[in-house]
């Protein structure tokens, strides 16, 4: 048996054996080279400008972007006045206009805070059953009166400024009437009812509507505006003539009208024998028997105006009569009761004086709606002219105004935290 060679026992002699320790050769630390210790710079030397017109770059934009998501629930304490939801709030402080002035200084932030916090979170407008919610709300609230007493005065006020509205829409109205024909073409109109062989005067009262005969005398100046006449009415261009029969000539009269188209009504009896309405553009003729002549009164016609005037006058009389009583009412329960009684008796008591003058105003607007139209119009103010109405409405007036007076210096609300 040979010998192993010296290289291949040398090469077993440097393999560890699974019972020895493997022998770890010390590893040298590198040695640290000295390092020159930095000279000083200035100061302005450390501090570095940066340039105006670098960009953020993506790192930092994202960084940033995660912040406002971590914040966004969360408002800053100096910005906690600044609403969430602009477009929201204002939709709510809109809506509560519907409400009293007085209610909102009380009410009105406590209303806006919960509508507010009931609102979703994503929402950005009132919704359709808060907005009706809201203007039903306070149009009620507005409308409503504590006592029955007190509904009774608002009815009584209602009524006295309903006639009154109603007659100032008429009076508006009657502003945008025509004039009256001249006399050449009065004495056209004449011939063609009378005939051609017709010669007579023309008389004429160039006015609107107004006392007849005029108010002339400084005394009547200072009487007749404060008590009234029994004479108020429209102005006029007459005509007349004598000859023939007056029967048989008021109906020929009728006829060469009608040919002429003239719009005819019936002959009725009157108390001077016969007469009929006749209608043509914007006048109105009435033909009528008197002392034994045939009489053509000739009178403007109804501007188109009136009517819708005088319901509109009546409709905002009636609303704002409501509203300020009711209005008044809450103004005067936070003041002392002898004021609240005395605006009380003012008020009832200048209602009263106006209904007689109110129910006549009212009665006659009715009548001319649903009546005849074969009828001569007139002014729906007139019954404010009249003696003795006239002066029991101007002390009811006045007493009225002395009660909203007298509310005007009550205790006034609370300042306004919602508008």
């Amino acid at each position: 048996m040979s010998r192993p060679d010296a290289a291949d026992h040398g090469a077993a002699a440097d393999e560890p054996t699974p019972s020895e320790p493997v022998a770890q050769e010390p590893v040298e630390a590198p040695v640290a080279e000295p390092v020159a210790a930095p000279v000083a710079a200035p100061v302005e030397a450390l501090v570095e400008e940066e340039p105006a017109d670098q960009e953020p770059t993506t790192a930092e934009k994202a960084a940033d972007d995660a912040t406002d998501d971590a914040t966004e629930d969360f408002p800053e304490e100096d910005d906690a006045e600044t609403p969430r939801r602009p477009d929201l709030e204002t939709g709510y402080r809109r809506l509560l206009l519907a409400y009293p002035k007085d209610y909102r200084a009380i009410r009105g932030l406590e209303m806006l805070t919960t509508l507010l916090d009931g609102s979703r979170a994503d929402q950005a407008r009132p919704t359709p059953q808060e907005t009706k919610d809201l203007l039903v709300g306070g149009v009620r609230y507005r409308l409503r009166l504590p006592s029955k007493w007190l509904v009774v005065l608002a009815v009584l006020v209602t009524f006295a400024a309903t006639a009154a509205g109603a007659a100032a829409g008429a009076w508006l109205g009657w502003r945008t009437a025509g004039d009256l024909p001249n006399n050449a073409e009065t004495r056209q109109i004449a011939t063609t009812a009378f005939g051609p062989r017709w010669h007579g005067t023309v008389d004429r009262r160039d006015v609107l509507f107004d006392f007849d005969p005029p108010i002339r005398s400084k005394v009547e100046w200072v009487i007749v505006p404060i008590v009234g006449r029994t004479d108020y009415g429209p102005g006029w261009v007459e005509v007349s003539d004598n000859r023939g029969w007056l029967l048989a000539h008021l109906i020929a009269v009728r006829e060469r009208l009608a040919a002429a188209g003239w719009r005819i009504g019936p002959i009725r009896e009157a108390a001077t024998g016969g007469e009929f309405v006749a209608a043509k553009d914007d006048l109105v003729l009435r033909a009528a028997t008197s002392q034994g002549i045939v009489l053509l009164s000739i009178q403007r016609g109804e501007p188109g105006a009136v009517a819708p005037l005088t319901f509109l006058g009546g409709l905002f009389g009636a609303v704002a009569a409501w509203l300020g009583t009711a209005s008044a009412v809450r103004r005067g329960r936070r003041d002392r009761a002898i004021i609240r009684s005395l605006c009380m008796v003012l008020a009832g008591g200048g209602a009263m004086g106006l209904i007689p003058v109110s129910m006549v105003t009212l009665a006659g607007i009715v009548a001319g709606w649903v009546g005849d139209e074969d009828s001569m119009p007139s002014a729906a103010w007139s019954a404010y002219m009249f003696l003795p109405l006239r002066p029991m409405s101007l002390l009811g007036a006045l007493a009225i105004a002395v009660a909203a007076g007298l509310v005007g210096h009550l205790a006034p609300p609370q300042p306004a935290t919602i508008s």
